[in-house]
């Protein structure tokens, strides 16, 4: 048969964390032209394709199927018919309970190519961060993974649980709480004693993951009074009892902690791995976006003639990036920069000047303009050329204070920050219903943007007992200026120190 053009990849978004999809998976996903995702798959891993990607939700959620399995099948083929590089992004592992196979049999009788990317299946990886080992030296040598969610039309059920559960140490059974008594009913009848371990892992990988533990005798009423819900996976086994000793999902510092970050999406990743890292559920929701300038030609204009300044003023990584990659554009190397004095405002822009091997000469230890200004007062600014790459909103703070001691500055917009089009009402829904426990904002311009981003809604009211953290003074004052007051100010103002003072304020509520 004659092979199509376009491929399939099936690829495994794992269980809920983002950070556990494969790099490979990854790839993909910024490769691809159409990403076709289940119900399951966390939505921000979607934030990863490239811009202009067609995106397209299948639903597949117990109970509530966007699409049938036969239309999906149908979709991927469609899809891919148009020589395309379609991802079908699967929860967990695409051949774990995934249907996986059912697909690709589909695309196999089309002459259609694809690829299996393994995911981490949810079976492994939430007892994992509930401190579950499925097997351990002393205490299970054999484990099976049962789903308690089979077909339907199945003229009878072709699990056995009560031999399964007889002939293995640890059990575990994936889609199973809609049937659940009936699972815990099954697996009494394989001779297990009452008294062995039971837990139920409700939404595992996910920073408000809980687990409910029990044994086989109480573990049912246990449930029904924590009023569990799916996702959710079922442990049976004495490794249960290791959670104690093993468990450290939930001893991380932001665990349980859903926090939004305001940061413009070119520059959140460090700041949402490192919340991620302490164990937050970050909701990323940029309220900027950096563009190109208007026109390169004043800045093109002024790298021309570097040679009549002394010194070079960067104010933001944005302006860095700016810089250098039209100094590339234009043909020009680092030599243009002798022998000009370079200067950054803060260790993040020293950060990414230190990456084009520029060590600048001036940073204030302290990251605000007014702290800049006075490191200039140091030098001998009487008469010497300033050139300053920023954007138009950058405060006119620093450029007043330089001109104050003499100097001539010139100020040139490297880029521009507007508001992005973002669907706003999923994030105001959350601050409503007071699922928000903390929001970032890292330049007045966050702010003022998520305020117009809100639609009219009352911000103060919106914010009520949400814990507040701006990344400096600056930061701070021009969202206080609205009535609405800053729980945190980051110390240092960079986004390690975001997140030490955030990690170091709830530690210190938790004493």
């Amino acid at each position: 048969m004659k092979k199509l053009s376009g491929k399939v990849y099936l690829v495994g978004a794992g269980p809920g964390d983002p950070g556990l999809i494969t790099v490979k998976g990854r790839t993909l996903l910024k490769m691809a032209d159409v990403v076709i995702y289940d119900h399951l798959v966390n939505p921000y891993l979607l934030d990863c394709t490239r811009r202009g990607a067609k995106r397209i939700d299948v639903g597949k959620e117990c109970g509530k199927k966007t699409l049938k399995q036969m239309e999906i099948n149908k979709l991927l083929i469609r899809e891919a018919g148009k020589s395309r590089c379609v991802v079908r992004l699967k929860g967990g592992d695409p051949f774990v309970f995934g249907r996986g196979g059912e697909e690709v049999e589909a695309l196999a009788g089309q002459g259609i190519s694809f690829e299996v990317v393994p995911g981490i299946t949810s079976a492994i990886a939430a007892p994992a961060y509930a401190g579950i080992p499925l097997t351990h030296r002393d205490f299970s040598s054999s484990f099976a993974v049962v789903t308690g969610h089979e077909d339907p039309e199945k003229e009878r059920s072709r699990v056995d649980l009560s031999k399964i559960a007889q002939s293995v140490d640890t059990l575990v059974c994936v889609m199973g709480v809609g049937k659940i008594d009936d699972i815990i009913r099954k697996v009494r009848e394989s001779k297990r004693s009452l008294t062995t371990p039971v837990a139920i892992v409700e939404k595992g990988t996910y920073a408000h993951q809980r687990v409910i533990k029990g044994n086989l005798k109480d573990i049912l009423f246990k449930i029904k009074k924590a009023r569990v819900t799916p996702p959710a996976v079922i442990v049976v086994g004495e490794v249960v009892n290791l959670r104690e000793r093993c468990s450290w999902f939930e001893s991380l510092p932001l665990f349980g902690k859903t926090i939004v970050v305001t940061r413009a999406k070119e520059n959140a990743s460090l700041l949402i791995e490192q919340l991620e890292g302490a164990g937050a559920q970050v909701i990323p929701f940029p309220t900027i976006e950096i563009t190109p300038p208007p026109s390169f030609r004043l800045l093109d204009k002024k790298i021309a003639c570097l040679h009549r300044y002394h010194f070079l003023v960067f104010t933001s990584v944005n302006g860095v990036e700016s810089f250098f990659s039209r100094l590339k554009k234009l043909r020009k190397d680092l030599r243009c920069l002798h022998p000009i004095k370079i200067a950054a405002l803060g260790e993040i822009t020293a950060h990414a000047l230190r990456e084009h091997l520029i060590y600048p000469e001036i940073v204030p230890a302290v990251f605000t303009s007014t702290h800049l200004a006075k490191e200039f007062k140091k030098e001998n600014m009487r008469g010497k050329r300033v050139l300053m790459v920023r954007s138009e909103l950058s405060s006119e703070l620093l450029p007043y204070q330089l001109k104050k001691i003499g100097a001539k500055v010139d100020e040139v917009h490297g880029y521009t920050v507007r508001m992005p089009k973002v669907d706003s009402e999923k994030v105001r829904r959350l601050f409503k219903n007071r699922e928000i426990d903390l929001i970032t904002f890292t330049s007045p311009s966050t702010f003022i943007h998520f305020m117009a981003l809100m639609k009219g809604a009352p911000v103060k009211e919106l914010l009520k007992g949400v814990t507040i953290v701006a990344i400096g003074p600056v930061t701070r004052n021009a969202i206080e200026a609205q009535g609405v007051k800053v729980t945190i100010t980051a110390s240092p103002h960079t986004v390690s120190g975001i997140v030490d003072t955030i990690i170091s304020y709830y530690c210190t509520k938790k004493r």
